[in-house]
């Protein structure tokens, strides 16, 4: 755990009943919706982050001196103008109770469907005008693979349409639906405790109007959008600041041995930023044209193939903990067969 805060990683909320993760596109491009995407992505992580630990607040003579948080990040959790926060609890959102059940978000731009958008409990979608510039966000709900192993009234769910937001408003309407499930969602039953569940005995107009109350507004008409297309970007793909980045299947999501080392000596000796994907992959970035071939034959040595030579069986194959890890798995991780 230590390795991960002193890299700036967290595992605060990691595994608890709150906002678990939010989801952006990982390919790493600078287009100006890509860049807005992540930096959305961002501050509804710190938006929706408990407030009982600070990891990279910096104190001097009992005097806060830096937060890792944007100031909009700070006013929207704060405010209170439509009765969404617990005014004296050091959470001001969640409460000394927090939600039902975890939560998940993910932020997308339009055609890149990365991240699995309807499948999350928010989904949250760049629109932009004719000139690339962002102006707002689409906004899906109600999302969810999960089932409880042979109860048949558990179910999974797409995400539908919830309406449309000012980009200046999304912090606010990403509130407003975590605390109309936090009043709301079921506790009695934790099988049934997540949104979708809410959503489908609601309905979305029920579930509309009861979010508009926490938002304080009425949600635009949602923007058409254009067909959806789930990019793995595994391979080699022009960056956009001129050099190239690659993404490496991993099987399953676990990676050992020889590839784990020829991985580590590739990014040191280059100084590569790496990237995760939510298919379990990983992305090697910003590399410059002329270390392309020797990447390529090194990690070719150590068994880590281009895309085409990779069964296509496996390209979309992911696995979950499983035992003794997860208590609702039904198959060993580490167990030979």
């Amino acid at each position: 755990m230590s390795t991960i805060i002193r890299n700036m990683g967290s595992t605060l909320g990691a595994c608890g009943d709150l906002n678990r993760n939010v989801l952006a596109p990982a390919a790493p491009y600078t287009k100006r919706e890509y860049v807005f995407a992540q930096e959305t992505a961002e501050n509804i992580a710190s938006l929706l982050t408990p407030q009982s630990g600070a990891y990279y607040d910096l104190w001097v003579d009992g005097e806060k001196i830096m937060s890792a948080e944007p100031p909009e990040v700070v006013q929207a959790r704060n405010d209170n103008s439509h009765g969404t926060n617990f005014p004296d609890s050091p959470e001001p959102i969640y409460g000394t109770q927090f939600l039902p059940r975890k939560f998940k978000v993910a932020v997308t731009v339009p055609t890149d469907n990365s991240v699995d958008i309807l499948t999350n409990d928010v989904g949250v979608v760049v629109v932009s005008d004719s000139n690339g510039e962002p102006q707002g966000f689409n906004i899906y709900v109600g999302g969810g693979m999960g089932r409880t192993h042979r109860v048949e009234a558990t179910f999974p769910r797409w995400g539908e349409p919830l309406g449309y937001v000012p980009k200046e408003d999304i912090l606010y309407a990403i509130k407003a639906i975590v605390v109309t499930q936090r009043e709301n969602g079921r506790r009695d039953d934790r099988k049934y405790s997540r949104m979708k569940y809410l959503i489908s005995e609601w309905g979305i107009d029920k579930f509309r109007s009861a979010v508009e109350q926490y938002y304080g507004k009425k949600f635009e008409a949602f923007r058409q959008l254009p067909e959806w297309e789930f990019k793995s970007y595994l391979g080699w793909h022009e960056q956009d600041t001129g050099t190239v980045f690659c993404g490496l299947h991993v099987d399953n999501g676990r990676i050992g041995g020889k590839m784990k080392k020829t991985l580590r000596e590739i990014i040191e000796k280059y100084n590569l930023s790496v990237r995760i994907t939510p298919n379990q992959n990983l992305i090697l970035c910003d590399i410059r044209h002329s270390w392309k071939q020797p990447i390529n034959t090194a990690l070719a040595q150590a068994g880590l193939l281009e895309p085409s030579y990779v069964d296509p069986l496996n390209l979309t194959a992911m696995a979950c903990p499983a035992l003794p890890l997860c208590p609702l798995a039904i198959a060993e991780a580490e167990g030979d067969t």
